[in-house]
């Protein structure tokens, strides 16, 4: 059974230049321009031994369950050209398994899953990686920039909480042996809420103790529902602490403190820059005619371990990229004679995951001769294809579109002597002019029997 695909955009460090991908399009050329016109005979993947070095977690893993169990159960897409892995990492009671690869120049696809050995059965199936699915070359111990990667699940096992996934990757570079696999966070699930009513008593709230903000230095931003205008940056926010339990089961957001100052009810909001837990959202009010109430404007600042505002800009210079807390203030014009009558409620959203370091390393066989790679500049409706590669997963291209239009997927058919395969799944990379896209096939090609790309109606000959 295969669930919904989701497509990340995984950009490491920054995405290259122009002049960045001319040059990794060429190195890429020269790699393959003397075995480009080379035909697989067979798809059949040559048999290899797998070598796992990675730390004392990583371990050779053999069991029932294994890499046939997982083809013959699942039957996934590209099985017929994957090879065997069955390594796992364990870290925070989660062990990563990855099952097989099947690795061509910069595209590959990882088949693995995840399971909770805990007990606790904390996976669910809307699971995710939270820094996205990661790859690098073990030998420079360097993240290959510029990637990205769609995630499919095959299955989710409830009885044994354990996930099983299709990952396909698409770099800039090729990916060269061995390949290091892994994630540091792993998001269980993201629940949502709407309107939760938060168990605080507005009857009976007076004025409250402040502290000054500067402005321009210490506000993060203001927020409106109303727009802006009119909306004057206050000096002064309530003094946060912590006054009351979000009603998400959540630790790492709450209540600040509330009060009434100048006629108008302010409620703050606290929550931990944490890499898991609560995800911002915002506050309101039920009126008594259970209508939704948004707040006229809300203050947003980042604030220190001991809770006082501070200039974000500097404070990362001498403290690191992220604060201990935000704060978001919210300010509602009502009648402070009828508080009683109105509710507070929450919406927004909790995240549960656990940060660690899975990483399995592996080494494949070399599939060079099943890639098909064109490197002659090639005009479509705007679209300049700069670097195309074709291996029996799918086609990646490289290159640039012009500025007067939109970047939109270009359709790709491959032309076989059995006729038109169609690929799908336009996924990437755009900006600056510039952009990545690959495009998945539905089963694996037979690289050898190709003879034209058709890009939208443009066909490029194979010789």
């Amino acid at each position: 059974m295969k669930g919904h695909e989701i497509i990340d955009h995984i950009v490491r460090d920054e995405m290259p230049d122009m002049e960045k991908v001319r040059v990794n399009c060429h190195r890429q050329a020269a790699t393959l321009s003397a075995r480009r016109a080379v035909r697989a005979k067979r798809l059949i993947p040559v048999a290899l031994s797998i070598f796992i070095l990675f730390a004392v977690s990583t371990t050779v893993f053999a069991a029932l369950g294994g890499f046939d169990w997982f083809m013959q159960r699942f039957n996934p897409t590209f099985a017929e050209v994957v090879e065997p892995v069955m390594a796992y990492s364990e870290e925070q009671g989660i062990r990563m398994t990855v099952i097989g690869v099947a690795q061509f120049e910069n595209m590959a696809v990882v088949y693995l899953s995840l399971q909770d050995i805990t007990g606790a059965n904390r996976l669910t199936a809307s699971l995710d990686f939270r820094d996205g699915f990661g790859i690098n070359m073990e030998e420079s111990d360097a993240d290959v920039r510029g990637f990205s990667t769609r995630r499919n699940l095959l299955y989710f096992d409830e009885a044994t909480n354990t996930a099983y996934l299709e990952i396909q990757i698409s770099a800039d570079t090729a990916i060269s042996d061995p390949l290091s696999l892994g994630t540091s966070l792993i998001a269980f699930e993201v629940v949502d809420f709407e309107y939760i009513p938060i168990n605080i008593s507005l009857a009976e709230l007076g004025v409250v103790e402040t502290m000054p903000i500067i402005p321009r230095e210490h506000i993060a931003g203001i927020s409106s529902a109303w727009g802006l205008d009119g909306i004057v940056e206050p000096n002064e926010v309530l003094l946060p602490g912590r006054f009351a339990d979000m009603p998400t089961n959540a630790e790492t957001h709450w209540i600040s403190n509330i009060g009434v100052i100048d006629g108008q009810l302010r409620v703050q909001l606290m929550r931990t820059m944490e890499e898991f837990g609560a995800g911002g959202g915002f506050l309101g009010l039920i009126s008594p005619t259970g209508e939704p109430i948004y707040a006229t404007f809300a203050t947003h600042l980042w604030a220190d371990q001991s809770f006082a505002p501070v200039n974000l800009s500097q404070y990362v210079e001498t403290h690191g990229w992220r604060t201990p807390y935000h704060i978001d203030e919210f300010v509602f014009d009502v009648d402070i004679d009828s508080l009683a009558n109105y509710n507070l409620v929450f919406t927004g959203s909790v995240t549960r995951g656990v940060e660690g370091n899975w990483r399995v390393v592996a080494y494949t066989a070399d599939t060079a001769n099943q890639v098909i790679a064109i490197t002659n500049d090639v005009w479509t409706q705007g679209n300049l294809y700069e670097f195309i590669t074709l291996t029996p997963i799918g086609l990646q291209a490289m290159g640039s579109f012009t500025a007067y239009r939109e970047p939109t997927p270009d359709v790709i058919y491959i032309e076989t002597a059995g006729g038109l395969v169609e690929l799908r799944g336009a996924g990437g990379s755009f900006g600056s002019g510039r952009f990545n896209v690959s495009w998945q096939a539905d089963s694996p090609l037979d690289t050898s029997a190709v003879t034209a790309i058709i890009i939208n109606e443009l066909r490029i000959e194979i010789p």
